[in-house]
C-alpha cells in the first residue's frame, strides 16, 4: 500500500515537497492544482473530500472523537454537523435491523409455543 511505503515521522502523512505539514489554506490549493491535472471536475475539493471521509466514517460506526481525530477537525459541533445526515441513515439502518432479528425470534418462540401445545394436548401431528 502507498501509505505503508510513506515515510512518517509524525501523525501528518500529506506534506509539502519539503516534508512539512500544509498551512491554511495551501493544501485547498495544492488539492485543486492535483485535481485540474488529472481533469476532474470542479465539485472536487479538499472540503469535498473531508466531508466524505467523515461521512465514510460514521458509516463504519466511527464516534464522533473518532471522526475528529481522523478529519482534524478542532470542533465536535462542526463533526456532527457533517456527519448528521449520514449518522441518522446509519440509526435507522440499525433499528430495521433491530427490528427484523426481533420479529424472527417472536416468530420462533412462537413455533416453539405450539409445538409445546401440540405436545401437551397428544397431536400426532408436530
Amino acid at each position: 500500500m502507498v501509505l505503508d511505503a510513506t515515510p512518517c515521522a509524525a501523525l501528518t502523512f500529506l506534506t509539502t515537497r519539503t516534508g512539512r505539514p500544509y498551512s491554511g489554506s495551501d493544501f485547498s490549493d495544492e488539492f485543486r492544482k492535483w485535481c485540474d491535472a488529472a481533469a476532474l471536475p470542479k465539485s472536487c475539493t479538499a472540503h469535498g473530500l473531508r466531508k466524505t471521509a467523515a461521512c465514510r466514517l460514521v458509516n463504519d460506526g466511527a464516534t464522533t472523537h473518532q471522526i475528529a481525530a481522523m478529519t482534524g477537525h478542532a470542533s465536535l459541533s462542526e463533526v456532527q454537523r457533517y456527519t448528521k445526515a449520514a449518522d441518522q441513515a446509519r440509526l435507522a439502518r440499525e433499528a430495521v435491523a433491530l427490528r427484523q432479528r426481533r420479529a424472527e425470534q417472536t416468530k420462533s418462540e412462537s413455533e416453539v409455543a405450539n409445538l409445546s401445545r401440540r405436545f401437551a394436548n397428544g397431536s400426532k401431528k408436530l
